[in-house]
């Protein structure tokens, strides 16, 4: 299962830091080699719904990055992305963060490292 989830990965265009954000949002663990055969199941899974919707492989980095970055923050995903996105965009935001443009995911990102970088100085 872990060569298979390999394989898809692969044809889906995504790196190894994208794959693992992924199987840690699916499952909650990074690393194939500690997951049972359910967790790699539903992991597959994800990876063979994600290539039927023919993802763009660089929306979706942007959007495992903007879930990796708000959870090291410690702000509710995506609560907090969507309160970016509408300060940003205003009437024109997406009603989900699916359904945002990779130039609006880049924008939302680079405000949320900003957002990052601040509570950082803070600390």
């Amino acid at each position: 299962m872990i060569a298979g989830i390999h394989a898809e990965a692969r044809r889906l265009g995504l790196d190894d830091e994208t794959r693992r954000a992924l199987q840690q949002r699916v499952t909650g663990i990074v690393s194939c080699a500690e997951m049972d055969s359910s967790q790699l199941g539903h992991v597959l899974d994800e990876l063979r719904r994600l290539a039927g919707r023919r993802v763009n492989p660089d929306r979706a980095r942007l959007l495992w990055r903007l879930e990796r970055e708000s959870t090291e923050l410690g702000v509710p995903w995506p609560a907090y992305v969507m309160g970016i996105s509408r300060q940003m965009f205003g009437a024109r935001a997406p009603a989900r963060i699916e359904w945002h443009d990779p130039e609006q995911l880049r924008a939302m990102l680079a405000a949320l490292l900003y957002a990052k970088r601040r509570v950082r100085r803070h600390e």
